[in-house]
């Protein structure tokens, strides 16, 4: 009987060990779409929750939900609630996720968080006309560990502002990290729950 107990734990170490490798590292996601979509997963009802306790001293919880949709300019955008955001709509929009403070227009600031080719050295110029920031996609195909879980084909966005954003596929924002922006310490979040619809 121990002997056959035996044999029944070695399909599930297999399985368990072909569950831990991590991918070639040549391929992006699953699916293989390196698009926006698939890095920032929108839809109403979807909610991420962030722990901040690895950077601050207290254990400061920032939850980030999207709350609505409606449409612009023929274009969904969704209506985010997030306590320190500079943004509160997202909307994909020719190949980028930008992000806008109030309700878009053609004439209001926006962030573009992210910007189509995914591929390493991709380089956009974002922000408002008083704070202009770069960001470059610096790394893909990255695995992320964070309190969440394990994280395969990740791609890694840094900003000349000292930011660094992780996106997993299908999930969204991970981790962002922020080294002396305006504070001159170390801030920063990582994600410890979500729920996508």
């Amino acid at each position: 009987m121990r002997y056959f107990k035996k044999l029944l734990l070695i399909p599930v170490l297999a399985l368990f060990i072909c569950v831990g490798c991590s991918s070639d590292e040549t391929t992006g996601p699953a699916n293989g779409e390196m698009t926006i979509e698939n890095y920032m997963p929108l839809a109403v009802g979807n909610w991420w929750d962030y722990n901040t306790a690895a950077w601050l001293q207290d254990t400061t919880i920032v939850k980030m939900r999207i709350t609505e949709d409606d449409t612009w300019n023929d274009k969904k955008i969704y209506k985010v609630d997030l306590y320190y955001a500079y943004f509160n709509w997202l909307i994909y929009y020719e190949s980028e996720l930008r992000g806008y403070y109030g309700y878009p227009s053609d004439t209001t600031d926006y962030w573009v968080f992210l910007k189509e080719p995914i591929e390493v050295g991709n380089k956009w110029c974002s922000g408002t006309i008083e704070q202009r920031d770069t960001f470059e996609i610096v790394e893909i195909n990255k695995t992320i560990y964070v309190q969440a879980g394990i994280f395969e084909n990740c791609i890694k966005i840094s900003s000349t502002f000292n930011e660094v954003f992780d996106y997993a596929p299908g999930v969204g924002i991970i981790r962002e990290e922020r080294h002396g922006v305006f504070t001159g310490s170390e801030m920063g979040s990582e994600l410890f729950d979500y729920n996508l619809n």
